[in-house]
Formats: C-alpha cells, structure tokens, sequence
C-alpha cells in the first residue's frame, strides 16, 4: 500500500501543477502533440478513444449483471438476452449523459463516486464486524498492524 501511495502521489500533484499552467493536461493527444508532433498525437488521441469504444461494453456488462445480482435478480443476470439489454440500454444512458454536457456528466460522477465510497465502507464495517462477532468464514483472519509493514513479506502471522 505504502509502495503504490508515492507514484500516485506524484501524478496527482504532477496533474495538480500541470492543469495551473495549462487545462487540456490531461489530454493525450494534447501532451504528445506537443512533446512529438501531431501525427503522433492524433494517433495517441485515437488509440484512448477505441480503447474506451472496446471497453465500455464488457464494462456495462459488468455493470449490469452486478447490478442485478446485487437487488436480487440473479434470473435476470443469468438471462444473456436480458442481460444484454440493460448493457446497451446503459450504454445509451451514458451516452446521452455525456451528449448532453459536461456538467450533467460531472454530477453523474460525483453520485457514482458517493455511491462507491459508501458501498466500500459498508462492505469494511460489515467484513470487520464479522470478523470480530466471529460469525465470518472460517479462514478470515483479524486485521493486524503487522500488515502495513513495508519491510514484511504482508501475509498475517
């Protein structure tokens, strides 16, 4: 954990200082046109843009059927038609949400990231309260402070 903390620390303040200086400093086709020319940069521009094309379905796919397991329609996550469905009905969703503007996209983010901070913490308090009830699975272990220890092999005693 300690190990991942600093590079990702640095980039943050990398893109901290980067975006006081100039707003596009996310962008690659912006970051390598620059530093390489624009043939470079159109062809970085291009090759985010059909990862993200290729990607989006298998994610919304995901999406869905974890949705539908996580309400309790484990039929409905087992039916690919259905299944497959809701996928492109959710892409379209999206889409719409980005066509739409920027600041729509925004606050669809923000309720996403909220949503996921609180299911992440319920998910903690549920697995530690397990945990110390001792109604959790047989191999849990009890956290320990053993395990934050950069120089430890980080597997519990």
């Amino acid at each position: 954990m300690l190990a991942s903390f600093v590079p990702m620390l640095l980039i943050a303040s990398a893109f901290y200082y980067l975006n006081r200086v100039d707003q596009d400093c996310g962008t690659t086709f912006s970051w390598v046109t620059r530093a390489m020319g624009p043939w470079a940069g159109w062809l970085g521009g291009w090759a985010i843009a059909m990862t993200g094309v290729l990607v989006v379905g298998s994610l919304a796919d995901v999406a869905v059927t974890f949705g539908l397991l996580a309400v309790g329609l484990d039929g409905w996550a087992g039916h690919e038609v259905v299944r497959q469905v809701l996928t492109v009905l959710l892409i379209l969703v999206m889409t719409a949400v980005c066509v739409i503007g920027t600041e729509l996209s925004a606050h669809v983010q923000n309720v996403l990231i909220l949503a996921q901070v609180a299911c992440l913490v319920a998910f903690a308090v549920v697995a530690l309260y397990r945990v110390y009830a001792g109604t959790a699975t047989l191999d849990s272990v009890r956290p320990s402070a053993e395990w934050l220890d950069p120089f430890g092999s980080g597997e519990p005693p």
